[in-house]
């Protein structure tokens, strides 16, 4: 697991300037989206974090729906290049804007949108004020973007129904916002562990608090 880990983390520090995200693929069924290191913008459609998708037999697992209506479509024109299955799960692992207000587009294509009780509470309590900041920082590029909270929530554990490949959500407790959760295939040994891990940038403690992130680790 921890090479794994190690192995996403690396594919953050290699593309420190991209405008959008770079998809890098992990194995034959798992890529990342690789986004920019900087602040959100017009030309990154917030997509300023990892994240990522699974290929299983008949269908695409979505992990974090992005920013906005225009990055979810770009983050789906991606998969679009990999696998034309249909997108059947949007995990949220976490209740920040870039983690999940693209959800309404993915619900579109038949998509179910999962997160952890505690994401879904903390995506209802910020979402009027994450929907001002958003349009702010990426303008025009937010346009057509509404808020959609999961459809299924889960306290501590949730395992994916994607045949081929073992997925698990997993909620220990939060990090950067309450909600925090990994996503973990144990077969392949791989993490998506959203905004509860940081490289080349200070942590954001935020209402969690940094005794709560250590644990959650």
């Amino acid at each position: 697991m921890h090479q794994q880990i190690l192995l996403l983390l690396g594919l953050l520090l290699a593309f420190p300037n991209v405008q959008a995200f770079e998809t890098i693929q992990i194995n034959p069924r798992v890529y990342a989206l690789v986004g920019d290191l900087g602040q959100r913008s017009p030309q990154n459609l917030g997509h300023n974090m990892t994240s990522g998708f699974i290929v299983g037999n008949e269908a695409v697992a979505v992990i974090d729906s992005g920013a906005s209506r225009a990055g979810a479509e770009r983050i789906h024109a991606a998969i679009r290049k990999v696998s034309d299955k249909p997108i059947r799960w949007v995990v949220n692992t976490g209740g920040q804007d870039h983690r999940w207000l693209g959800n309404a587009y993915f619900r579109e294509q038949g998509a179910t949108v999962i997160a952890s009780a505690a994401a879904a509470a903390d995506m209802h309590e910020r979402a009027a004020e994450q929907m001002v900041q958003a349009e702010q920082l990426i303008g025009d590029g937010f346009a057509g973007t509404e808020p959609a909270y999961p459809d299924q929530t889960f306290d501590q554990r949730f395992s994916i129904a994607l045949k081929g490949i073992e997925a698990e959500v997993i909620f220990t407790g939060g990090g950067h916002t309450p909600g925090d959760s990994i996503v973990w295939l144990p077969e392949e040994k791989i993490a998506f562990t959203g905004d509860i891990v940081y490289v080349q940038r200070l942590l954001g403690v935020r209402d969690n608090g940094a005794a709560a992130w250590i644990a959650s680790l």
